[in-house]
């Protein structure tokens, strides 16, 4: 409200201080703060209006009463004896128009808030998605082509063809398959003898 009226809209308006009183020491978690706007002729109706209507729509807050300085003076206060009350807002303009007023202004407000936390969330799942890159295997046998340039086929055959050759000097020659064994004389002896089972002595 204090923004409203150096900057915003009260600011064309007649209202020219606004000020905060002071808290107690006990105050309450739910503690109504109180807020006093003030104007220069608190009896110029047609002012008073326009300045009730500017702070519902600018503002979003419904003022609950108005009274002069000089009610202040004498003490005249809600509880007062004599029953003088303060001015009501509903004297002025009609409380239907007063809740459409500030219910246009939290509406309004409340658009604004989604809106920015949305187009805040695009971007950032947008540079997720630009920035994430395709995980590498482990295995060396399938990254051997990932560092082969695409610039022409004789330059890839050639490309190819080095990393080949390099793959294999890292690696060494493959094994050779293993020779049948050679027999030996030992061996010779062993085999020669007959694996069927040895006949009955004849007597």
């Amino acid at each position: 409200m204090a923004r409203d009226l150096v900057t915003g809209a009260l600011s064309k308006t007649p209202a020219f201080c606004l000020k905060v009183a002071t808290t107690p020491a006990d105050v309450l978690p739910n503690h109504r703060y109180l807020i006093c706007l003030y104007l220069p002729d608190l009896y110029d109706k047609a002012i008073v209006t326009e300045v009730l209507r500017t702070v519902c729509q600018s503002t979003g807050i419904r003022p609950n009463s108005a009274k002069t300085d000089l009610y202040t003076i004498l003490g005249l206060d809600s509880k007062h004896a004599s029953g003088i009350k303060s001015t009501n807002p509903t004297d002025l303009v009609p409380d239907a128009e007063l809740k459409a007023l500030t219910d246009a202004y939290w509406s309004e407000a409340t658009k604004k808030t989604t809106g920015g936390s949305e187009s805040a969330s695009k971007p950032t799942e947008g540079n997720k998605k630009k920035f994430t890159k395709r995980p590498r295997k482990e295995e060396p046998d399938d990254d051997v082509f990932d560092d082969v340039k695409e610039n022409n086929s004789d330059d890839d055959a050639t490309t190819t063809q080095d990393i080949l050759d390099i793959k294999k000097k890292s690696t060494g020659p493959p094994p050779k398959a293993p020779l049948n064994k050679i027999r030996t004389p030992e061996d010779s002896a062993t085999e020669s003898e007959s694996d069927e089972a040895p006949t009955k002595a004849v007597t």
